[in-house]
């Protein structure tokens, strides 16, 4: 889990984000801390959970987002549009990133399965 977790560490501090380890027994949390560059309003949680060779992966994000989103939505007559557009920009990047983040594991995966 540890080379997974490496990898995992470095796609994202090569976008510039901050990446926190928290391991636990069979599991390891990495929290992903976005810069004001990314327009992403939230921590990412990346879990890792298992053994090395019986793992899942989870990307976890999107709930502050959607909240800020919907809030704007309740909020538009009073001048609240901007956290709508806030919002809606924060679940855009997220979106990216996870297509991204996932096009990106299913590689790595690959490759250390050949190896």
């Amino acid at each position: 889990l540890d080379t997974i977790c490496a990898i995992i560490s470095k796609f994202f501090e090569e976008k510039n984000f901050r990446v926190h380890v928290k391991r636990f027994n069979k599991r390891i949390d990495l929290i992903i801390i976005p810069q004001t560059i990314h327009k992403i309003l939230e921590y990412i949680t990346v879990v890792i959970k298992g053994t090395p060779n019986d793992f899942t992966i989870r990307f976890e994000a999107g709930k502050r987002s959607h909240k800020i989103t919907f809030l704007g939505r309740i909020t538009q007559l009073f001048g609240g549009g901007i956290l709508f557009l806030y919002g809606q920009k924060s679940e855009e990047e997220l979106e990216k990133l996870e297509k991204e983040f996932w096009d990106f594991i299913y590689v790595a995966i690959e490759h250390l399965t050949k190896r």
